[in-house]
């Protein structure tokens, strides 16, 4: 049962006209894209991200994109500028918001908690929109990709490997750790009396959750998100500068 300390909200949620909903079992339910919005985003992102190479194959096809320049160039620049957007996203979430709500005053610790998790986990559905499409887009116009291009290949291929690994084994841990804090801070004397019986029910879900799991993952899969997320970064910094000096060699 929920805390005490939630005094009229519980005594709502416990009347029998409320319509209290069944804890879920989704053993999924913490891997990316299981919310609407994250799919919505992931789309969005990826289709925003494959237009300029469906672009590039449509004025192919009509005799558009006659210098070999261009087409040389053109593969890694698009990946260039999606490295660029990609890695903006990880220094504004990770390196930026993640810790500054935390120190605003008057923003309670569990809300900052579950808004963390939820941001985070809308970054991971980016994230991986981005990468789909640089892949695909890639694959699309394979024929461009030359030169350095090749041979930084390693570079978005590692990004794109820490990414699956922090989205698919990593971001899941963090979010059980995410809700029991959320748990504990609630069951805190002095926790928020005032939440809608739908918070309640949502809250007992979670609880349900922290039961069916036992122990809590390590609190060290922080430190190793962050590492995973700066590795991220430089790899593709890299690749911009990588692909920014084969397009000033080629210009030259």
């Amino acid at each position: 049962p929920i805390s005490h300390n939630f005094g009229t909200s519980l005594s709502i949620s416990n009347d029998s006209s409320a319509s209290a909903k069944p804890p879920s079992r989704n053993k999924f339910r913490n891997l990316p894209l299981q919310r609407p919005h994250e799919r919505t985003l992931f789309l969005f992102y990826a289709l925003g991200a494959i237009v300029p190479y469906l672009y590039f194959l449509s004025k192919q096809a009509t005799g558009g994109t006659s210098s070999t320049c261009s087409i040389h160039l053109f593969v890694p620049a698009v990946q260039a500028v999606t490295s660029l957007v990609w890695s903006s996203f990880i220094m504004a979430i990770s390196f930026m918001e993640a810790w500054v709500k935390f120190r605003a005053p008057f923003l309670r610790k569990y809300i900052a908690v579950d808004v963390g998790r939820h941001v985070f986990a809308a970054l991971n559905a980016v994230e991986l929109g981005l990468a789909l499409a640089m892949w695909l887009g890639r694959s699309l116009v394979a024929h461009a990709a030359v030169g350095a291009a090749k041979l930084s290949l390693v570079l978005p291929a590692v990004a794109t490997t820490l990414l699956l690994i922090e989205a698919f084994y990593i971001s899941p841990k963090l979010h059980v750790r995410a809700k029991a804090q959320i748990v504990k801070e609630m069951e805190k004397p002095g926790g928020d009396d005032n939440i809608s019986s739908e918070e309640v029910n949502d809250l007992r879900s979670i609880q349900e959750e922290i039961k069916i799991i036992g122990s809590l993952p390590s609190p060290r899969w922080h430190v190793v998100y962050v590492a995973l997320e700066l590795i991220k970064v430089i790899c593709l910094g890299c690749f911009v500068a990588t692909v920014w000096s084969h397009a000033a060699s080629a210009a030259g």
